[in-house]
């Protein structure tokens, strides 16, 4: 079913896609169709970093790799396994579960992009401000996540109302893979 959805999207998207150039270069465009196989076609792409029990009634940290998240006593109003899976461990492109959760209150979310090219120190900088995107399956669209960059310590914070899968790009040229050179979308 994923897969036949994938397929689906992709056919609509080169149909659209054409020799135009983006008419909003600004926002996330599903035209990197590529990375989004490796999600729909390709789960063992994916590494479990951390997976851990979240009760309603205390504050509560889930850390791994570059990801913290904290949720808040009432955050959610059952016991909730929480796991956290990246693609990658040398970019930003993580998928928190159990997929679709919805939160009471916000789930803070801490992202460390130390290494990344959107670290000034790092070889590969672009010279670029981070952003942050989800992933909208029902749009078939990368979608912004607010949030607030710190580059002097490289952490970007974001409040998450639910979980999804969620990268960092620039926003320029739609969806932009931090590892982009090394072929990492495949």
């Amino acid at each position: 079913m994923r897969f036949a959805r994938f397929a689906a999207v992709t056919f609509m998207l080169l149909l659209g896609a054409g020799c135009s150039e983006l008419k909003d270069p600004a926002s996330p465009q599903p035209t990197l169709v590529p990375a989004i196989k490796s999600v729909e076609a390709a789960d063992t792409d994916w590494t479990l970093v951390t997976t851990k029990t979240v009760t309603p009634d205390t504050t509560t940290q889930v850390t791994g790799s570059r990801y913290t998240l904290t949720f808040e006593p009432l955050s959610i109003l059952e016991s909730l396994s929480v796991t956290i899976r990246e693609r990658n461990a040398s970019i930003v492109d993580v998928e928190f579960g159990p997929d679709g959760s919805q939160f009471n209150k916000p789930v803070l979310l801490e992202i460390s992009y130390r290494g990344t090219a959107f670290d000034a120190a790092a070889p590969n900088f672009n010279g670029r401000s981070p952003r942050l995107f989800w992933w909208n399956p029902d749009t078939g669209n990368w979608e912004i996540v607010p949030g607030t960059d710190n580059p002097k310590d490289c952490v970007y914070t974001v409040s998450l109302r639910h979980f999804s899968r969620y990268a960092m790009g620039d926003g320029t040229s739609g969806w932009e893979d931090a590892d982009r050179n090394k072929d990492s979308i495949k």
